[in-house]
């Protein structure tokens, strides 16, 4: 079937939108008969992991802040002021968005949704 290359090109893709995918290629199952044969390939439904976008420049300023401060002592910590973040949605909403893939598959990079900080 088809379907198996819909769901590896496009793992955010619903049970809706790769039935109407399967229905251009006059292939007509219903969504449970879909969710039973997307069960039997081994992929399963799971809310998307998010991970910060990172250039290679944030990596290199994120590993050299990480070593300064590798031996910190209990009180260098105390003194640091540990703060919350407000959340505000500047794109779309992506909370709750599920992807279709394989168990252990979940930091693939076509399985996670990309994050932005701002400010």
């Amino acid at each position: 079937m088809q379907n198996t290359c819909t769901i590896l090109e496009d793992p955010f893709a619903s049970y809706k939108e790769i039935n109407v995918e399967l229905a251009k290629l006059d292939v007509f199952v219903s969504i449970e008969t879909l969710r039973s044969y997307v069960d039997r390939l081994d992929f399963k439904s799971y809310r998307a992991a998010h991970k910060p976008r990172l250039t290679a420049r944030h990596r290199k300023s994120r590993l050299r802040w990480a070593k300064e401060h590798l031996n910190w002592t209990e009180d260098q910590w105390r003194s640091v002021v540990w703060s919350d973040e407000s959340r505000f949605c500047v794109e779309g909403s992506k909370r709750g968005k599920r992807v279709l893939r394989k168990e252990g598959g979940c930091y693939d990079e076509r399985n996670i949704i990309p994050t932005v900080k701002w400010g």
